[in-house]
């Protein structure tokens, strides 16, 4: 009896360690505009839904502001998803970068605060299901293998 292999994944790219590390390298400025605007947006959202005594006019800029951070979030999340990282939390700020062990797919992890991407998991099991990279430039987290 055969069974069937659930499809792979689609992504844009797969990472090696090394690849991930680089990548957030050149990220570490947009991740921390994007820590800043989603704090500041969590913040006005929950001024005005507690809804606090605030003038009309205070009440609306507040909108209009949450409406902005809010705009500049989404950009700097589909940034980063053009560049194949997957953004899956905000606060703190949590990346995904597709990768390969063994010929599975699986996340590179990065967490806000870490200072370089030293865990993975797999696709299903999320931050709870991470493990340690022990050898980065391993030969068995490329695609190819």
């Amino acid at each position: 009896m055969q069974t069937e292999l659930p499809p792979m994944p689609a992504f844009s790219r797969y990472f090696t360690p090394p690849e991930a590390e680089a990548l957030l390298a050149r990220l570490r400025g947009p991740v921390d505009n994007l820590a800043r605007a989603a704090r500041r947006a969590r913040g006005l959202a929950d001024l005005l839904r507690q809804g606090a005594e605030l003038p009309e006019d205070h009440r609306r800029r507040a909108a209009e502001r949450l409406a902005d951070l809010e705009a500049r979030v989404r950009e700097i999340v589909e940034g980063m998803a053009s560049e194949g990282v997957e953004v899956k939390g905000l606060d703190p700020v949590l990346l995904d970068f597709p990768g390969m062990l063994d010929g599975r797919p699986v996340y590179l992890c990065w967490h806000e605060g870490e200072p370089r991407i030293a865990w993975y998991h797999d696709l299903h099991a999320g931050f709870a299901g991470r493990r340690p990279i022990e050898a980065p430039e391993d030969p068995r987290w490329t695609w190819w293998h």
